[in-house]
């Protein structure tokens, strides 16, 4: 067994679910995954990463997290897709909004700011270490990540089907 911790830097998570109407709570083990997908190309897709990573997608991820409330839509604007490469001059958005739509992006407000993701598996935890340690965020979020030998009881358990909450995760083959 191993856990990735990860503390939200300004306490609060900016990330939607899979219907987009509503905050993401707990951020889902996919999610992590995904980070560290990326983080794995960035490192230059070393085999050593893309093993472990193989490793992690077949495991079970359990999580603990405390609950969380969800605030307002955030409203922030992102340009327009009709703006983007179409070289018609120079448009920088921190001067105006008048070429940015406007979005409205949840927010959790978790009452602990630190999620463990505790993952059923045996892997190099320095190879790990490694990887996490260059994820910094988490949909929108700031984060800090590490991985730890061990972690609180975990309070979120995926499960196959019947469940009131989707908690996507990765799988093998992913």
């Amino acid at each position: 067994m191993i856990a990735i911790r990860i503390e939200f830097l300004n306490g609060s998570y900016h990330a939607a679910d899979h219907t987009l109407r509503s905050p993401e709570w707990p951020p889902h083990p996919d999610r992590v995954f995904q980070a560290l997908v990326a983080t794995l190309h960035r490192l230059g897709n070393e085999t050593r990463y893309r093993e472990l990573l193989e490793v992690l997608e077949a495991a079970p991820w359990k999580i603990c997290a405390s609950s969380a409330v969800n605030r307002p839509f955030m409203k922030q604007y992102v340009p327009r897709n009709e703006d983007q490469g179409g070289g018609g001059g120079s448009y920088n958005p921190a001067f105006s909004t008048d070429r940015m739509k406007e979005r409205y992006l949840p927010v959790t407000e978790p009452i602990d700011p630190v999620v463990y993701y505790v993952i059923d598996t045996d892997v190099d935890a320095e190879i790990l270490r490694c990887m996490v340690e260059q994820v910094a965020r988490l949909g929108r979020s700031l984060i800090a990540a590490s991985v730890v030998p061990q972690a609180p009881t975990p309070n979120w358990e995926p499960v196959s089907s019947g469940s009131e909450l989707l908690l996507r995760v990765p799988y093998s083959g992913r």
